[in-house]
C-alpha cells in the first residue's frame, strides 16, 4: 500500500447517515448527520474486482493467489505483458515464494482463466474478473481477450 501524499490524493465521499430523533407524537427534536468518506491515493489504484472471482479465488492455492495479487498491482487489464525468468524470480522474491511455486501457480490461473495467455510467456489479467479503468475499455479489452482464443475466460 503507498504513502499518503496530500497532493495526489483525492477525498471522496462514500456514505452518509442522517439520523432523526423523533417524539412518539412525530415531532422531529433533532437530526445527527454523519459523513464517512475515504482517501485514496490517485484514482489509478482503483480496481473492479467482479463478483464471478470470487469460487474461483476461494479454490486458488496460495500461491496462485499471492501471485495474481501481485499481477493485479503491477500490470493493467488492457496490458500485455511478459512473464520471464527474471519477472518470475522478482514475483517469487516479493511474494516469498519458489520460482517453482510461481510456475505452478502461473498454470493455476492460466487453467482457471484469471489470466488470458498471449503465445508463450505472454500473459494479460483477464478484464471479465479484475479491471481498472472505464467500462468502455474493459468492453474493448474483453473483446480483444474473445477475438484472440479465450471464448471460455
Amino acid at each position: 500500500m503507498g504513502k499518503y501524499n496530500r497532493e495526489q490524493s483525492h477525498l471522496a465521499t462514500s456514505l452518509i447517515d442522517r439520523t432523526l430523533t423523533v417524539t412518539p407524537d412525530g415531532d422531529i427534536l433533532g437530526e445527527d448527520i454523519k459523513r464517512h468518506t475515504y482517501i485514496a491515493n490517485s484514482k489509478e489504484e482503483f480496481m473492479l474486482l467482479y463478483v464471478n472471482i470470487l469460487p474461483i479465488f476461494i479454490d486458488l492455492s496460495n500461491p496462485a493467489k499471492s501471485t495474481y495479487a501481485y499481477l493485479l498491482g503491477n500490470y493493467d487489464s488492457e496490458t500485455i505483458f511478459e512473464i520471464g525468468g527474471g519477472t518470475r524470480s522478482l514475483i517469487a522474491k516479493r511474494v516469498g515464494m519458489s520460482l517453482s511455486a510461481i510456475a505452478n501457480a502461473l498454470t493455476q490461473l492460466k487453467e482457471t482463466g484469471l489470466i488470458a495467455t498471449h503465445g508463450k510467456g505472454m500473459y494479460q489479467i483477464n478484464p471479465r474478473y479484475a479491471f481498472k479503468g472505464s467500462t468502455h475499455n474493459r468492453n474493448k479489452a474483453l473483446k480483444a481477450i474473445i477475438e484472440l482464443g479465450c471464448k471460455d475466460c
